[in-house]
């Protein structure tokens, strides 16, 4: 999404970028998950569909009954919004030297309809190449025209890689003065096992001196 609001994407021959299709953290009993916004409407829809005959019921209420109370009006906003982000954006700035502006928004929603289309793509971390996003109209530049720039990007991308695996950092937004944010992570760390130290229960022992001891 932040791609597509520059005039243009710098990419290598092994670069990609990937779908915009909103993903939904939704608590199960397997913990919490990332789950696409299309598809939670798809599965509602299928559960309609299914639920009509009373024999499926009982297969689909466990996982219906993981959503919350709001679950597709917030999937549906958040398509809604990821299209509209990405298509103003592309109005505005990469396609801005189109003159007729009803091509350059019918281009603009094209582009973000495409790119939020997890039907097509069936995941989030499908792998867009540059030859495939031009065919589509985005506007791509090869990283391979610059020598000297190459090496610079390739060497900040293998710092931050390093950085990512090696520290919590999941986040990093620097500028040329070399000020940077740096957003972590934290594990949560587990409480120390308490350790007991017990002896053996005496056959002789008071009652109510062993904690452990059986009663009655």
């Amino acid at each position: 999404m932040i791609s597509c609001a520059a005039n243009e994407i710098l990419m290598g021959e092994h670069s990609f970028l990937g779908p915009i299709d909103p993903q939904l953290l939704v608590s199960t009993q397997l913990g919490r998950r990332s789950v696409p916004a299309q598809a939670v409407l798809d599965q509602f829809d299928q559960a309609q569909r299914e639920c009509q005959d009373p024999a499926k019921l009982s297969a689909w209420l466990p996982m219906l009954g993981q959503y919350g109370p709001d679950p597709l009006m917030q999937c549906e906003t958040a398509l809604e919004l990821s299209r509209e982000l990405v298509s103003t954006w592309l109005d505005t700035y990469m396609f801005a030297s189109i003159s007729d502006p009803a091509e350059r928004q019918e281009r603009a929603h094209s582009v973000s309809a495409w790119l939020s289309d997890h039907t097509m793509f069936k995941s989030h971390s499908r792998h867009l190449s540059r030859s495939e996003l031009r065919r589509q109209g985005l506007v791509i530049s090869s990283l391979e025209d610059d020598e000297a720039l190459r090496d610079l990007s390739l060497s900040v991308f293998h710092a931050t890689t390093h950085t990512f695996g090696a520290t919590p950092s999941a986040k990093i937004v620097e500028n040329h003065a070399g000020r940077a944010f740096i957003k972590q992570f934290r594990i949560p760390q587990q409480a120390p096992a308490l350790k007991l130290d017990v002896g053996p229960i005496q056959p002789n022992e008071p009652p109510g001196m062993n904690p452990l001891a059986p009663t009655g």
